[in-house]
C-alpha cells in the first residue's frame, strides 16, 4: 500500500547546477523557472510525482551560496533550510561539467549536519569522459556518487531506486491500472463507433457532492465556510496557515448532501513553519484527489500570480472541476465593482483558465455566497455531461475542415472517429493515422470547441489520440 504522507525528497546545492532542470524533467512540465543563470528559483516549489509507480512531493529550492553576500540570499538560505528540515531525502545536487567547487564543500558540510539521508548527483555527466570525472566526487564524503544527466535523462533510475530503497517505499500501481482500463475502454468504444454504435459510459453513483475550497492562505477560504454554514464550524484568524488539515463538514443545501473540504493554504513558499507546508501540501492534494469541485478563491483586492495558476493546474490535473471566487469584494473600490469585468480581468490573467466561471464574493458580508455553491453544483453536473459520437463526429469534422492539422514532414494526420470514454473528467478519444503530427496547439482547439459547444465551463477535459491498430500507451 502507498503510504498515507507521500515522502518529499529536496534538491538541494550551490547555483546553476541543473537542479530546476530535474525538478520539471520528474513533473513532465516545466513548473520551475528554468535559466543559464544562478538564483533564478529563490522560493521552494512543490510537486507531485509518479516515478516508475512510485509517489512522492519533490522540492526544487534556490542555489546555495553560502558566500554571496546578496539582499536575497538570507531568504533562500532560510527556504533551503526548512526544506531540509521537512525532507525526507536529500538530492545533493552538483555538476561534473565544472568539477568540483568549494561551494559544494559547504554545502555538504551543510547537509551532514542535518543528518538527513542524502543522496549526491552529479548533474551534466553526459559523456563517458565526464562520468569518470564524477568520481572526484567522492571527496565530498558521501558513501556513493550518482552521475546524472538531468537534461537527457541518464543515471536518474540509478538515483531514485537508491532512494526509495533507502526510504522503504512501495509502488503505488493505482495510476497505472487507471490508464490501463481507460486505454482498454478507449479501444472497445473505437470499435463501436466504427460501427455505428455507442460505448455506454458508466455515469458516477449519485452521493454527498463532494467540493474542496483551495486557494493561498489568508484568502478567506474558512470565512466562505463558515457563512455558507452559518456558524463557526472552522477557526478563522486574521494569519495565514490557520486550517493546516483537510477538514470535512457535511452540509445539506436544496435537499442535496454536499461534503465541504476546507483545506490548508498551498502558500507562495515564504514565512513558513518547518513540517507544517508539507503536511499542508499533502492534505491538499489528498483532498483535490477526492474532490469532485475544487472553489479556488483569490483576494479580489490582491494581485493574483504564478502560486494561483499552479493551484488550479494542480485541480485540473486532479481533474476537479473548478470555479473561482473572488472574496472580499466588499474591499474593491465602487468603480471597479463590475463583476463581468473582473471574470474578463480573470480570463485575461490566467488565459488556460479562460473557461472557469467566476463568482464575486464577500464572506462578511454574505455577498454571493450561496451562488458560490450553485455554480459548484452546475459544474459537478456539466462533469457527468455524455455526447452522442454522432455529434462529436459532425463537430470534429467541420473543426478539422475549418482548421486543418499541422503537417509533419508531409504528412498531415487524418482523423478517423472521436467519441466519448469517460466523465467526470470528461475524456475523449480520437482515432488518427498519426497521433505524433498532431500537437497540443491542435488539441487545444478541439478541446476548446467541444467545450464551447457544449458550455462545458469549469469542467476538465481529457483527449486522448489513438493511432489505428496501436495501443495508445
Amino acid at each position: 500500500m502507498p503510504p498515507a504522507i507521500l515522502p518529499l525528497i529536496a534538491i538541494v546545492g550551490r547555483p546553476n547546477v541543473g537542479k530546476s532542470t530535474l525538478f520539471n524533467r520528474l513533473l513532465k512540465r516545466p513548473a520551475a523557472i528554468v535559466e543559464d543563470e544562478p538564483g533564478v528559483t529563490r522560493d521552494r516549489l512543490y510537486g507531485e510525482v509518479t516515478y516508475d509507480d512510485y509517489r512522492f512531493i519533490l522540492v526544487d529550492t534556490g542555489g546555495l551560496d553560502l558566500e554571496n553576500n546578496h539582499s536575497y540570499m538570507p531568504s533562500l538560505l532560510k527556504q533551503a533550510g526548512l526544506a531540509i528540515d521537512e525532507a525526507d531525502a536529500v538530492i545533493f545536487m552538483t555538476e561534473a561539467k565544472s568539477g568540483l567547487n568549494p561551494q559544494d564543500s559547504q554545502v555538504a558540510a551543510l547537509l551532514r549536519k542535518a543528518g538527513k539521508p542524502t543522496f549526491l548527483a552529479v548533474n551534466k555527466a553526459d559523456s563517458e569522459k565526464r562520468q569518470i570525472l564524477s568520481a572526484e566526487f567522492y571527496e565530498l564524503g558521501f558513501s556513493e556518487v550518482f552521475p546524472i544527466s538531468a537534461s537527457h535523462g541518464l543515471g536518474i533510475d540509478d538515483l531514485f531506486s537508491a532512494i526509495f530503497a533507502s526510504l522503504k517505499m512501495e509502488p503505488d500501481k493505482t495510476p497505472l491500472a487507471a490508464d490501463e482500463a481507460l486505454d482498454e475502454l478507449a479501444e472497445r468504444a473505437l470499435k463501436a463507433a466504427e460501427n455505428g454504435a455507442d460505448e455506454q459510459v458508466e455515469i458516477p453513483a449519485a452521493g454527498p457532492l463532494k467540493i474542496a475550497i483551495i486557494g493561498r492562505p489568508n484568502v478567506g477560504k474558512s470565512s466562505i465556510l463558515n457563512a455558507l454554514l452559518g456558524e463557526e464550524r472552522a477557526l478563522v484568524a486574521n494569519m495565514p496557515g490557520t486550517t493546516r488539515d483537510a477538514i470535512d463538514t457535511a452540509l445539506t443545501y436544496k435537499d442535496r448532501d454536499y461534503i465541504i473540504i476546507d483545506t490548508a493554504g498551498l502558500r507562495k513558499k515564504n514565512n513558513i513553519a518547518a513540517g507544517v507546508e508539507r503536511f499542508a501540501a499533502v492534505s491538499a492534494i489528498r483532498a483535490l484527489e477526492r474532490a469532485d469541485v475544487a472553489i479556488m478563491v483569490l483576494d479580489s483586492a490582491a494581485s493574483f500570480g504564478e502560486q494561483d495558476i499552479r493551484i488550479m493546474s494542480l485541480a485540473e490535473e486532479k481533474g476537479c472541476g473548478l470555479v473561482i471566487a473572488l472574496n472580499k469584494w466588499d474591499l474593491v473600490p465602487d468603480k471597479a465593482r463590475d463583476a463581468k469585468a473582473a471574470g474578463e480581468y480573470v480570463g485575461k490573467t490566467f488565459p488556460a483558465l479562460a473557461h472557469v466561471p467566476v463568482v464575486t464574493t464577500s464572506a462578511i458580508t454574505g455577498r454571493n455566497i450561496y451562488t458560490i455553491l450553485d455554480t459548484a453544483t452546475k459544474v459537478a453536473n456539466l462533469r457527468a455531461t455524455r455526447i452522442p459520437t454522432a455529434e462529436l463526429n459532425r463537430l470534429l469534422e467541420r473543426l478539422v475542415a475549418q482548421h486543418a492539422p499541422p503537417a509533419l514532414k508531409r504528412r498531415r494526420a487524418k482523423f478517423f472517429f472521436i467519441t466519448q470514454v469517460g466523465t467526470a473528467p470528461v475524456v475523449f478519444v480520437i482515432s488518427v493515422s498519426n497521433k505524433e503530427s498532431v500537437d497540443d496547439n491542435y488539441k487545444r482547439y478541439i478541446i476548446n470547441a467541444i467545450r464551447e459547444r457544449y458550455h462545458l465551463q469549469g469542467v476538465p477535459i481529457r483527449l486522448i489520440l489513438r493511432e489505428r491498430g496501436k495501443r495508445s500507451g
